[in-house]
């Protein structure tokens, strides 16, 4: 299964399968502001899962680690929710 995401008008989502891809809206021009983008993303029980980037920018914020007041970020989870890091 091979699964190829292209969204404008929605970010996110839920697939399952062996492999595929993510590309985030308006790519490969800038993202919109305030997105908040969650995909939910299950492979094969007993398998595990490996993640390559090709192209990876993010916006800088302020604070501490530059990602804390206003700037975006990318967090995996193993897991929906925090407990999962």
């Amino acid at each position: 299964m091979y699964f190829f995401c292209i969204h404008t008008a929605i970010c996110g989502g839920t697939y399952s399968g062996s492999d595929g891809g993510i590309i985030s809206p308006n790519f490969p021009n800038n993202y919109d502001n305030n997105l908040d983008c969650r995909w939910y993303l299950q492979g094969p029980i007993g398998h595990y899962m490996t993640f390559t980037f090709t192209s990876f920018d993010v916006v800088a914020g302020s604070g501490t680690n530059n990602c804390t007041v206003g700037g975006d970020f990318l967090e995996i989870y193993d897991g929906r929710n925090e407990s999962g890091r």
